[in-house]
């Protein structure tokens, strides 16, 4: 499981952060857990809040794990380093290899 948290979201604030993080470590989850400068709906790419920048991190993340669960038997091959979100060239290069 991969989290990520926005540090200034104020519906799930630090404390519910904690209760959830503390649960998922009781029942011995498999997760990842990322907490960022952002607010709610940072990766929502409208209004004032939306952060490319750590939008483009975190679709970073989410491409890290598919490869590994989905993708490659749990190495990443050479040639998804050398796709353009494994480098810096933004959210569109992501989306144009979509499709």
């Amino acid at each position: 499981m991969l989290t990520v948290w926005g540090r200034q979201d104020p519906h799930v604030p630090l404390d519910g952060r904690n209760l959830i993080r503390a649960r998922l470590e009781e029942v011995g989850a498999n997760f990842q857990w990322h907490e960022v400068n952002g607010q709610h709906a940072f990766l929502r790419d409208e209004g004032p809040r939306y952060d490319p920048a750590l939008a483009y991190l975190c679709y970073g993340l989410v491409f890290e794990l598919f490869h590994r669960r989905l993708g490659s038997g749990g190495q990443l091959p050479e040639d998804v380093l050398e796709q353009p979100y494994a480098r810096t060239e933004g959210v569109a290069a992501i989306l144009d290899d979509l499709g």
